[in-house]
């Protein structure tokens, strides 16, 4: 599901104080979570890459990216075409019309013009969303200078000290369903007030158990190192320096489904319009290539033991016969 600011022109709302259901779900730095696993992929494929000085995770709408194209995009053609067929059959029979019925003939085919236009100027605005704009808006947490790097929609980067954000769950409705995400406040002085705010990653899930998981896993990596999100870390997001495949694309609508393979092919009438929408989107695009201030910043030594690159997938393991 997309985010609750994704169509908000400026995204979150700022300039105001900390709500107390913030505080209640706030994940505190330093405290460490029992029931972490490592065997889990606590990282919800969010990671494009990862080493010892960074980790650089995917946007919280990545995952659903295409969706909301393919609407716009059926949206405006099937509605052009309908206004086009009514204005043509309209003017084709005008001559045939009785007087005293042109003037509601023209007050009807007005109003419907202007319905058409209000639908796909939002339709529009929407497509300018996810299309021409840059193929994903990454975030980079950097545990050796305790900064994180934020990308805009606009294009614009920003940092923010890593020990000075509030972190916390984020409980939203969707409909008649309860989700939730993880949500960085960047707070001013007085730290009653937010000033900025950012999703921290792609992950979204209705059991806060989860994401306050999820959150361990990039918890851990900045405060306690990265040996082990290094050991935990099977793939990584082939982002980074390309645009991904249709198949690729295809496939991250597909595991939006988090049920069976059966549920997955079930959905597949739906996802392979998605997937199309989607490459428009990404081939629409740029890709993201952080300024140099930021490459400085978060410069990897040649001898990094714990590089996970764009792309990288652990190997199967086969069993061996005895």
């Amino acid at each position: 599901m997309y985010s609750p600011e994704f169509l908000r022109p400026n995204g979150f709302k700022v300039n105001r104080p900390l709500k107390p259901e913030e505080r209640l779900n706030e994940l505190k730095k330093g405290e460490k979570i029992a029931e972490f696993d490592e065997n889990l992929p606590l990282y919800q494929l969010s990671v494009i890459q990862q080493n010892s000085t960074f980790a650089e995770i995917v946007d919280r709408d990545y995952p659903i990216r295409g969706v909301f194209t393919t609407l716009a995009l059926l949206i405006i053609v099937g509605l052009s075409w309908f206004l086009a067929a009514i204005t043509f059959d309209t003017v084709s029979r005008w001559d045939a019309i009785e007087e005293y019925n042109r003037e509601g003939m023209r007050n009807t085919l007005f109003f419907a013009a202007l319905m058409v236009f209000l639908f796909i100027a939002f339709s529009a605005y929407g497509l300018f969303r996810e299309s021409f704009s840059y193929t994903h808006f990454p975030l980079r947490l950097n545990r050796k200078n305790r900064k994180i790097y934020i990308w805009r929609r606009n294009g614009e980067v920003f940092s923010a000290p890593w020990d000075k954000t509030f972190f916390y769950v984020r409980c939203y409705s969707k409909g008649a369903v309860q989700m939730g995400d993880i949500v960085g406040h960047i707070l001013s002085e007085d730290r009653q007030t937010v000033k900025d705010s950012f999703t921290l990653s792609s992950y979204t899930s209705s059991d806060a158990t989860d994401l306050r998981l999820h959150w361990e896993y990039f918890r851990r990596f900045m405060e306690d190192g990265p040996a082990q999100p290094y050991r935990m870390l099977k793939i990584c997001l082939p982002i980074a320096k390309r645009r991904e495949t249709w198949w690729e694309g295809f496939m991250r609508l597909s595991l939006l489904l988090h049920g069976s393979v059966i549920m997955q092919i079930m959905a597949t009438p739906f996802n392979l319009p998605a997937s199309l929408g989607r490459v428009f989107a990404m081939r629409t695009s740029k890709i993201p290539r952080w300024p140099d201030w930021v490459e400085q910043e978060c410069a990897i030594a040649k001898d990094d033991p714990y590089v996970r690159e764009s792309g990288y997938e652990a190997p199967r393991e086969t069993s061996q016969a005895a």
